[in-house]
């Protein structure tokens, strides 16, 4: 065999008019990489094939690598001293911490010299890499420093960072990279002491992001005054409010807001009193800046409940919005339940359309898409076409007042349990 790892037969055959082009031999590889089926070991024997195919499958081999505090030193180790020409197909980087706030792990002296070869990075994720700034060894804080100033650098994801009593690290972290990063994922990121002043930290621009989202965050940097992003184009915003202790940051510029809310059923204390001055017993409504130009509206009920609960925190929701008249298409989606019924009666229905109707009378609603879904346990019954019928009449009764172009109604029923799986969508 030669050095190219095939055999001369082989190889003459690979070599002859009738070989495949190499633009259809990037084309399968590349198919292969997307497959979620043992990628790795196929792109890894593909490698093996030829010189000219390692090359191409190096770019998909090592798109995307994960680094540990545990193994951290041998894989740094390997890309800095024995590969450094891997370098250039990094895309994406994973650094997974430990979810202490002090780490044992020692770092490399030249962690930051081997993060500045990734001059490609496009995508960065941090995994509880938690801790005070000033608590973290001086290689990895050099090295996250290296990273962040990525010339290429376009998605950042911070999952999991408690930073204690340091309110600036995260404004200085997202300061190193405003002028590049399009994509901003927070993710259960947090201070620990309520009350902290923010005055005096300096205001960033982050001119080039256009998506941003929020997963319980709970920092008081985040603000319309310090973080100015006058491009953004998209936010999401996700809240278990139990222990967000300041008030969610709506950008005035987003024109499209998803909301994804978790209600909290289980304690009068646990009312949050709204800037409209009401009392409420769920949490995770926004207090929308005076200058939000909300135009499209998405919410997510992400635990599940019943028509009436979901269409109060929407009034609520709504309520709180300072340009209600802006507002051109709702889409609503929630998980049912049944509680001790098996399906929506008809009056939840006909309580949620009379409301619709009212927004529709006020704003300009174009488009409304409200998706109920639920799951039916202990199912003692094939779910037939009898059940279909019953269910869309249901639908068409209760929501006729919007029924329409730019309309859309769905119910989705999946039927688990001891007997007959079933599935059931409803549609109008």
């Amino acid at each position: 065999m030669d050095d190219t790892g095939v055999g001369g037969a082989d190889q003459a055959l690979i070599s002859t008019k009738n070989a495949l082009p190499v633009e259809l031999i990037h084309q399968i590889i590349a198919d292969l990489a997307q497959s979620e089926d043992n990628t790795p070991p196929i792109i890894g024997a593909c490698a093996l094939v030829c010189r000219a195919w390692a090359a191409i499958c190096r770019a998909h081999i090592f798109r995307q690598i994960t680094i540990s505090y545990r193994d951290f030193t041998p894989r740094l180790s390997f890309l800095y001293f024995t590969a450094p020409h891997l370098s250039k197909y990094i895309l994406e980087l994973v650094i997974r911490g430990q979810g202490s706030r002090r780490s044992s792990h020692a770092f490399p002296e030249w962690t930051a010299y081997c993060f500045g070869l990734l001059n490609n990075l496009r995508s960065l994720r941090f995994h509880h890499v938690t801790g005070e700034w000033s608590q973290i060894s001086t290689p990895l804080v050099q090295g996250i420093t290296t990273l962040l100033s990525a010339p290429r650098l376009r998605k950042l994801h911070i999952s999991g960072w408690a930073f204690g009593n340091d309110t600036r690290t995260l404004l200085f972290l997202l300061s190193l990279c405003s002028t590049s990063l399009q994509d901003l994922v927070l993710q259960n990121v947090d201070v620990t002491e309520p009350g902290i002043e923010v005055d005096g930290l300096s205001a960033i621009s982050m001119e080039a992001l256009s998506s941003l989202r929020l997963e319980c965050v709970s920092h008081p940097g985040l603000t319309e005054s310090l973080i100015k992003c006058p491009n953004l184009k998209s936010m999401v915003v996700k809240t278990n409010d139990m222990r967000e202790r300041y008030p969610l940051w709506i950008s005035s510029v987003v024109k499209e807001l998803n909301l994804i809310g978790m209600p909290l059923k289980s304690h009068p204390s646990h009312y949050v009193e709204l800037c409209t001055g009401l009392v409420f017993p769920w949490s995770g409504i926004p207090k929308f800046a005076n200058t939000a130009r909300i135009s499209v509206l998405s919410i997510d009920m992400a635990t599940p409940t019943r028509l009436s609960e979901f269409q109060e925190w929407l009034e609520a929701c709504i309520s709180n919005l300072p340009h209600p008249h802006l507002l051109a298409e709702l889409t609503m989606q929630l998980q049912y339940n049944p509680d001790g019924r098996e399906y929506p009666d008809v009056a939840e229905y006909t309580a949620l359309s009379s409301y619709l109707s009212q927004l529709r009378d006020r704003m300009p609603l174009g488009r409304i898409s409200a998706t109920m879904q639920m799951i039916v346990r202990g199912a003692i019954k094939e779910v037939d076409d009898t059940d279909q019928v019953r269910e869309v009449a249901k639908l068409r009764d209760g929501f006729a007042p919007i029924l329409g172009p730019g309309v859309d109604i769905r119910l989705v029923v999946q039927h688990v349990g001891r007997l007959i799986p079933g599935y059931m969508d409803c549609r109008v």
